[in-house]
């Protein structure tokens, strides 16, 4: 029976995680990520929804947040690809800088890959680039 709870409150957290994820309140959908972070192990659906939070919010602080959480769980495969699928989608020079920060520390060599892409194929701040360019090496 507990168990059962516990699997039942689990649920009940991922499906309020998802619904706070797609509120309109910068505010609740921070709360949802910070919540998220606290889920033992990388839910599919949680995982699902940050990486679209990730992708489409329109708050900077709530992407890099996001990014913060998903490191958690840099070992599980759909993050790791995720994260770097993400790169490409992302305008703002603060969320790049976090995604390069997350992809040293999780070794994910295959984004360097990515960060060329950004380097020549965008007009980036100069710090962003130089940013870029020390991470490429650093993988």
């Amino acid at each position: 029976q507990i168990n059962e709870l516990t699997n039942q409150m689990q649920d009940m957290r991922e499906m309020m995680i998802v619904s706070m994820l797609e509120g309109a309140s910068t505010t609740d959908r921070l709360r949802a990520v910070n919540i998220s972070a606290e889920l033992p192990i990388a839910d599919e659906k949680a995982v699902r929804a940050l990486l679209s939070t990730l992708n489409n919010d329109e708050s900077v602080n709530v992407r890099v947040q996001t990014i913060e959480t998903l490191k958690k769980w840099g070992e599980d495969e759909t993050v790791r690809e995720g994260l770097v699928s993400a790169i490409g989608a992302q305008n703002s020079d603060v969320v790049i800088i976090a995604l390069a920060d997350a992809m040293v520390e999780l070794g994910l060599q295959n984004s360097k890959s990515e960060f060329e892409n950004l380097i020549q194929e965008r007009n980036l701040n100069i710090n962003v680039k130089e940013k870029l360019q020390s991470t490429i090496a650093s993988l």
